[in-house]
């Protein structure tokens, strides 16, 4: 049996071009399975702490992923169009590309925010749906972060990416702590106000209150609601996605060793942290808002997490318990996708003894033997072992969502 098991992950490590970043790929599977496990727990009221979010300022291992994919889009969006204006494809071609691909994501996002409608209740209408339906998303950010970053990458250089970098993250902190806003509340009063940091006083839930409406996340909260996906603080996350453009840079660089590229990974992760830090005492690391210190904070931690990976898998070669990352991260759209609308079904669609399946098992098969978070996390991992199947028929048989 573990023969058998080495011989399939060595033969999904051999199916990798010897040109490609294996420890990407490696990252990429971790931080989408990562998304995956905590996105769907058998229980919202029983999730170990460092499987949530941080309530607000501060943050978690969970914060952490956003920001590391966004970060890995940016590496991959250099090494897509080095490669493909190399080939002779004229730019004016990757611009339809661009927006296409933008426009998929956001399509695609949309559409998943309806994977837990009841579309079988009787009294389901799909227009009166729409009226309290969420807007902004992961993949909708994605697309939007995907979109600018590309045409940032197209038409600057390195300096004019470090100058983009830094105007994207000093508006955004100049707009959070100085621009002024009021609102009135329900006596009649206006209140003005500016810096303010609360959830639903700040000034982007403001901005997506003018913008989006109800269309939002949590569109109850006083006095302008809130949505960790927002308009505004989608500016920073573009910030993300530029420093993974940062280091592409650095790996695509032919004068360097791969010793030499870790260690300076390493260095500027190091420096990252430091700048989050210092940051983080007139806007405080916070990963609903996107602030400037999460920008760096995440980013110190992604090069870090890159060049452990970089060290482990391509310099010491220790790659055979990659071979399931590889799987997931090969189609990571299509795990991400798949798993929220089977996530919706199992909680909405296929009802045991009058409970859903994702209460059963967690109520009735789960819980009386592992207990009420034990339980929470053996549903997770129940649907990653049945996504996995998924993903290996998918992998096997050459089926990749390029969205």
């Amino acid at each position: 049996m573990f023969l058998e098991i080495r011989l399939y992950c060595q033969d999904i490590i051999n199916s990798i071009p010897a040109d490609r970043l294996l420890s990407l790929d490696v990252m990429r599977g971790i931080t989408i399975t990562a998304m995956v496990l905590v996105n769907n727990p058998g229980s919202w009221s029983y999730v170990y702490s460092p499987m949530g979010h941080a309530a607000w300022d501060g943050w978690t291992p969970t914060d952490l992923i956003f920001p590391f994919f966004l970060f890995m889009v940016g590496i991959s969006i250099v090494l897509a169009f080095e490669k493909r204006l190399e080939s002779g494809i004229p730019p004016a071609k990757l611009y339809r590309s661009i927006i296409i691909r933008c426009g998929k994501l956001v399509g695609l996002g949309l559409l998943l925010g309806y994977s837990y409608a009841k579309f079988y209740h009787p009294e389901y209408n799909f227009f009166d749906s729409l009226a309290g339906k969420r807007l902004p998303g992961v993949l909708q950010r994605i697309g939007i972060v995907y979109l600018v970053t590309s045409i940032i990458v197209l038409n600057f250089t390195h300096r004019g990416r470090i100058n983009w970098f830094i105007a994207l993250l000093a508006f955004y902190w100049l707009a959070m702590i100085y621009f002024p806003y009021s609102y009135t509340d329900a006596t009649g009063v206006v209140h003005h106000l500016a810096g303010n940091l609360e959830m639903g006083k700040n000034f982007a839930n403001f901005v997506d209150h003018h913008v989006f409406g109800l269309h939002i996340w949590k569109k109850h909260i006083e006095p302008f609601g809130h949505d960790p996906e927002g308009l505004l603080s989608t500016i920073p996350s573009i910030a993300s996605c530029l420093a993974g453009v940062f280091t592409a840079t650095l790996l695509r660089n032919k004068q360097q060793t791969t010793v030499e590229k870790v260690v300076k990974m390493y260095f500027v992760a190091m420096v990252s942290l430091f700048i989050g830090h210092v940051l983080n005492y007139s806007f405080p690391i916070n990963k609903a808002l996107w602030s400037p210190a999460f920008v760096f904070h995440t980013t110190g931690m992604a090069l870090i997490f890159l060049a452990s990976l970089t060290y482990i898998v391509d310099l010491k070669s220790k790659k055979l318990w990659s071979a399931p990352f590889i799987v997931f991260g090969a189609n990571a759209i299509a795990f991400y996708s798949i798993s929220t609308v089977l996530g919706g079904v199992f909680n909405s669609h296929i009802i045991i003894g009058g409970k859903s399946l994702v209460s059963f098992l967690f109520e009735d098969v789960y819980q009386p033997v592992l207990g009420h978070y034990g339980a929470s996390l053996a549903y997770s991992i129940s649907l990653l072992l049945l996504m996995y199947f998924i993903m290996n028929y998918m992998y096997k048989k050459n089926i990749f969502w390029k969205v």
